[in-house]
């Protein structure tokens, strides 16, 4: 999995729950003109895709804290 999204800034409480979920990758999406930063952001965004693809994933734990 891969997750796109504005909540997800670096060093955020958001992107270590998503990572411990099991996402291979975080891109992270401004809040505005999406179409250009993915144009601009084609590499890093293929590059995601493919490590996904290739990922030899484990199990998930269920975590030790409901939320």
């Amino acid at each position: 999995m891969i997750v796109c999204s504005a909540l997800t800034e670096a060093a955020s409480r958001k992107l270590f729950d998503v990572l411990e979920a099991g996402a291979v990758d975080v891109v992270s999406q401004p809040l505005i003109d999406t179409r250009q930063f993915l144009i601009e952001s084609l590499v890093r965004v293929c590059d995601a895709v493919r490590a996904a693809a290739l990922a030899k994933l484990r199990p998930c734990r269920p975590s030790r804290t409901s939320r």
